[in-house]
């Protein structure tokens, strides 16, 4: 995970985002300094 992040921010990458579904995905994911983000926008169309 780390060495991944590494050549995406030498690649010139600024953002990295990844889905948790799991609380060990959770746990990962946070001991590598990602953050919580609120992705879940509900899209609606009325007939």
């Amino acid at each position: 995970m780390t060495e991944g992040l590494r050549r995406l921010k030498r690649l010139g990458a600024t953002l990295a985002t990844v889905g948790s579904f799991t609380e060990a995905a959770h746990a990962l994911y946070e001991s590598v300094g990602f953050t919580d983000l609120d992705m879940s926008e509900s899209w609606m169309k009325v007939m």
